[in-house]
């Protein structure tokens, strides 16, 4: 009978391995391992799945355990063994379980990996609970120690996952929330999964365990700043940490060192603090974010993390906001601290009432991410813009929640700020509709968010702006006001995410009463100025199978707009209506995509020039705009959104928009991709606070309104 199980099947290229020298040995193991590392890279999305699901459990106070049996088991002990002194954790963070126990880990205890009963009582006696993370690893898939522990653990209410070489079977894939199937193929001697199989393996559990250390604060930048100097090698290697990021000399970093206990992460934030005035910087970039964190930005977070290691709670009105955008890039969560006014105290703010006028902020961005969504995540929101299921609607809107959920906490574990710290979560949910002035439909779940989060959920801002007769859009530009507007001159704030829109704010001066704390929204004026990416998303995916979009524009950059083209679609109705408006993928989705790459295809055009076109056709509607409807003198445009980063977009912006200065968000503030996250943190906070969230000057709306929705955790 065949062994179905692919680590069990035998191997076509190694059936003559027992007449070969050592070095067609060698030669034909080394070849055979060159898969291995292929087979790991197919299972990214799944790892980081595992990691994020890790990182909850420690934020929540909960545990990881390895269950495994044989070399699996080993392998999860080893990786277990090595955290405390890698990363300085209690022993009892990160636990392996071998099936047969310790004797297990010297002599093979063969037969232990079948006792179902000794795999629940691994999960009984260790207490596993809601908080806890169990990491199942099966190099055949099949375990059954491996199999029952995981249905333990997922009746006690745990995360599961499983590790394994071969395709598990369904009632495994059952039992778990994520699976990580790194299929290497037969082995070089059949069975022998300690050699392909364990190597994969190892690798997983490495990059499960090192991840989520690093999304906990367990290393600055890439240096290991946790470790425990219990040998000469470590403590050296402790003080050359603390001279690479400080600067100095040996003795200095020996003496900050003593001052701090031994603690490499508080010696770190004194370090820096006395070599400040060598203005020592340090960028670090971040994939998919694109931005940079400075040397004094990740200071401002080590003292956070130090203080949290202390007992310190963290004070202010920090909230998460959670952006998930038209372009359908991903979920971009934000950490965010908002300072009311002094003279604007809880009493003042109940005796005003239900939608009151806000009040200027002043805010700090503690940390942001982005977590960008997998190609079949993306692929199922823009099946649900075009048709969908009432099941397919009914489950996206749960997942949605998960998926908020694990950004949220994301963002908090690379801000390092305690969740008992945050006063709520902002999530504006993704758009599936958008109907300006009659409906509009967001999914995901703020239940779901609450639940998982344990942190209040204020979600749905956009329904009460339009059951007040509003557009229920634009909503950002009452943060521009209240957090971005300049002292002395005008200035306008676009936004390129999905779709483009731009906020107009006048100075403080020229603001009636003459301070920042009152009239903040006096003559603030806002509008969609019609597609942002999603026109250049959607023609570079039907063009380019394979490409998200235009990497910093450079298939554009080689391409000639076809002007005609642009011409005629600016001749739509929708540029040519006064604001307020606003608008989505309803006016310009597939259909509008399909319509554009026709009208070029029919001129000749290539597949570049198309591109061209579509880039053309965002710079130009929003050059458009700003000459039909805006008679501000704002001089100054800050460009903030995903858009932003498409380097030839925003040359085209430049050239549209001239003479004004037209540069990016991130040369006053911070990257342009956290704005709306921010935004929406604030919309949070005013509905907390009882203020109006919508400019009625944007939205059209009969006046201000208390936005959104509040769920209890």
């Amino acid at each position: 009978m065949i062994d179905l199980r692919a680590t069990e099947r035998r191997n076509p290229r190694t059936t003559d391995i027992d007449l070969a020298s050592p070095r067609e040995i060698v030669d034909t193991i080394n070849h055979e391992d060159q898969s291995v590392p292929a087979a790991v890279a197919t299972q990214a999305a799944e790892i980081a799945e595992v990691i994020h699901f890790a990182e909850a459990a420690f934020r929540a106070g909960g545990r990881l355990f390895y269950v495994g049996a044989g070399t699996s088991g080993r392998l999860g002990v080893l990786d277990a063994s090595e955290c405390p002194p890698t990363f300085g954790t209690d022993p009892e963070m990160v636990q392996g379980i071998i099936a047969g126990g310790p004797p297990a880990l010297t002599r093979s205890q063969e037969g232990a990996e079948d006792d179902r009963d000794a795999g629940v009582r691994a999960m009984d006696e260790r207490t596993v609970g809601a908080n806890d993370l169990v990491v199942g690893i099966a190099a055949s898939g099949t375990t059954p120690y491996v199999g029952a522990a995981l249905e333990r653990a997922k009746a006690l209410g745990a995360r599961t996952a499983i590790v394994a070489c071969s395709p598990p079977p369904a009632s495994v894939l059952a039992t778990v929330d994520v699976a990580v199937v790194t299929v290497v193929g037969p082995e070089v001697v059949t069975g022998s999964t300690r050699m392909k199989a364990g190597t994969a393996t190892k690798l997983v559990l490495n990059t499960i365990t090192t991840g989520a250390m690093i999304r906990l604060g367990k290393t600055y930048g890439n240096l290991m700043v946790d470790l425990r100097a219990t040998n000469a090698k470590l403590t050296d290697r402790a003080e050359r940490i603390v001279i690479e990021v400080c600067g100095g000399t040996r003795e200095e970093a020996r003496a900050v060192l003593a001052q701090s206990g031994g603690q490499v992460k508080t010696a770190i934030v004194m370090g820096c603090s006395a070599c400040r005035a060598r203005k020592r910087r340090r960028g670090c970039g971040r994939r998919g974010a694109s931005f940079g964190v400075s040397c004094r930005t990740r200071r401002r977070r080590w003292r956070r993390v130090v203080r949290e290691s202390r007992g310190v709670t963290l004070s202010g009105g920090i909230y998460v906001g959670l952006m998930s955008g038209t372009s359908l890039d991903g979920v971009t969560a934000a950490v965010v601290r908002f300072v009311e006014p002094q003279t604007q105290d809880a009493q003042t703010r109940d005796a005003v009432g239900n939608g009151s006028a806000p009040r200027v902020l002043r805010h700090e961005l503690i940390g942001f991410t982005v977590r960008e969504y997998t190609a079949e995540r993306r692929e199922r929101l823009r099946r649900a813009m075009r048709q969908a299921t009432p099941e397919e609607y009914c489950r996206l809107g749960f997942e949605l929640g998960e998926w908020f959920a694990e950004a949220a906490l994301a963002a908090l574990a690379e801000a390092g700020v305690a969740r008992g710290d945050v006063r709520a979560i902002a999530s504006h949910g993704q758009t599936v509709w958008h109907v300006p002035g009659q409906a509009t439909w967001q999914l995901g779940e703020s239940a779901v968010i609450a639940e998982r989060t344990g942190i209040d959920v204020v979600s749905d801002f956009r329904v009460r702006d339009v059951a007040a007769g509003g557009h229920g859009a634009p909503l950002v530009p009452v943060a521009d006001a209240l957090l971005y507007a300049s002292e002395t001159a005008w200035r306008a704030l676009q936004n390129i995410g999905g779709m483009a829109n731009v906020t107009v704010v006048p100075p403080w001066r020229e603001r009636r009463g003459g301070t920042r704390d009152d009239n903040a929204l006096l003559g603030v004026r806002a509008f969609d100025t019609g597609p942002g990416v999603a026109v250049i998303d959607g023609v570079v995916r039907a063009l380019y199978p394979g490409l998200a979009y235009d990497v910093d524009g450079r298939i554009a950059d080689t391409g000639v707009a076809d002007d005609g083209v642009v011409a005629e679609l600016l001749a739509d109705t929708y540029f040519r209506a006064e604001p307020p408006k606003s608008t989505g993928r309803e006016t310009f989705g597939d259909a509008y995509v399909e319509r554009l790459i026709e009208r070029c295809q029919g001129r000749g055009r290539t597949d570049a020039d198309i591109v061209a076109t579509a880039v053309a056709l965002t710079a130009r509607s929003i050059g458009d705009a700003y000459r039909r409807f805006l008679p501000e003198p704002a001089d100054d445009v800050l460009v903030s959104g995903g858009g932003a980063k498409n380097l030839t977009l925003l040359r085209a912006i430049q050239e549209a928009l001239a003479p004004r200065v037209v540069r990016p968000f991130v040369e006053l503030f911070y990257d342009g991709e956290a704005k709306e996250a921010v935004a929406f943190a604030l919309l949070a906070h005013l509905h907390l606070t009882r203020q109006s969230g919508n400019v009625i000057a944007a939205t059209g709306a009969r006046g201000g309104r208390v936005l959104g929705k509040l769920t209890p955790a």
